[in-house]
């Protein structure tokens, strides 16, 4: 068996490592598969504990919207974008420092290779292949579902602003280096030459 990881173009991503605070970002669709609603009531606990300050941008739209849209009139720091173009969650991912995906079902989602690329740490969790590409070094994984855990792990990143931002700055190494589609075609084309060989010996 012959596993082709999925792949992004990197060298659209020109990430920011320079950030005044935190700046944590969630860009998908706003629904129950997600995460949008534990997302929502993970940020809220926060913004009502002590923590220090942290901003927070939610991008992309569905049924759950209200969620993100409520939380925002809330918070004077975090802001509801609603559907944004490739080029503005292009930016919105280059300026952010956490990419935050808490989704309950997923193979190796592309929106987390793009948060990675952009130069965030990521917290996401442990379904499909998520825990190979994620760990210690470059995010937080919880448990699907759990919003206290989530709001652990979040609590950590904006409480060590630096190691999240070294998460960052790894995260974009290990897509640059892993999870480009010339990385990708590169081990498409050393298949089928092993297979060639293999069916002429």
């Amino acid at each position: 068996m012959f596993v082709l990881p999925n792949a992004v173009d990197a060298s659209e991503y020109s990430p920011s490592f320079d950030h005044e605070k935190p700046h944590l970002v969630f860009v998908s669709n706003h629904i129950e598969r997600k995460g949008i609603v534990g997302f929502v009531d993970a940020i809220d606990r926060l913004k009502r504990n002590e923590t220090p300050p942290f901003r927070v941008s939610i991008a992309g739209d569905g049924p759950l919207s209200d969620h993100a849209s409520s939380l925002c009139e809330t918070y004077d720091d975090a802001e509801y974008l609603g559907y944004v173009s490739e080029e503005r969650k292009q930016a919105l991912l280059e300026d952010a420092s956490v990419y935050v995906l808490p989704t309950y079902a997923e193979g190796l989602p592309i929106a987390l290779l793009e948060g990675m690329a952009g130069g965030n740490a990521v917290v996401t969790t442990d379904v499909g292949s998520i825990p190979e590409v994620v760990g210690d070094r470059n995010g937080r994984i919880i448990t699907p579902g759990d919003v206290d855990g989530l709001k652990q792990a979040l609590k950590a990143m904006v409480e060590d602003h630096e190691t999240a931002t070294g998460m960052g700055e790894a995260n974009r190494d290990l897509v640059v280096d892993e999870y480009t589609w010339s990385t990708a075609s590169d081990r498409l084309v050393d298949l089928y030459a092993e297979i060639g060989e293999e069916t002429n010996a």
